[in-house]
């Protein structure tokens, strides 16, 4: 099977669609904090003086690490879905969003490529 068999035809182009700001300002503080205690030295060391020291530094390295691994997926994820529903002048936005701030932006896609989908289905 080639690259253009899977690929549908262009879609209209809505644009991407931004989620709710509040998964912008709780879920990217977050991974922000989650990488800067995962690999800075000094971070880490403040945190435990200041905060708390319920988190041993390796399981911050396994969060982080399964946190990309999700984040890529999704992306992928991202990606393949807009290819399929013919968002190709919008995949590239829909998959660095969803890289980017994972769950909330696949949710978005999957409702739009379900629309595009419907909208490409004849009644009967």
């Amino acid at each position: 099977m080639n690259a253009t068999s899977a690929t549908a035809p262009e879609a209209p182009s809505a644009g991407v669609e931004i989620p709710h700001w509040g998964y912008w300002v709780t879920l990217l503080p977050g991974l922000a904090l989650l990488t800067t205690l995962s690999l800075s030295d000094s971070a880490y060391k403040l945190w435990c003086e200041r905060v708390t020291t319920l988190f041993p530094r390796p399981l911050l390295h396994v969060l982080l690490a399964g946190a990309a691994m999700a984040h890529v997926g999704e992306a992928i994820a991202a990606y393949r879905i807009a290819t399929k529903a013919g968002l190709l002048s919008d995949r590239a936005g829909w998959t660095l969003q969803t890289f980017v701030l994972g769950f909330p932006s696949l949710g978005l896609l999957r409702k739009r490529a379900a629309a595009v989908a419907a909208a490409k289905t004849p009644a009967p």
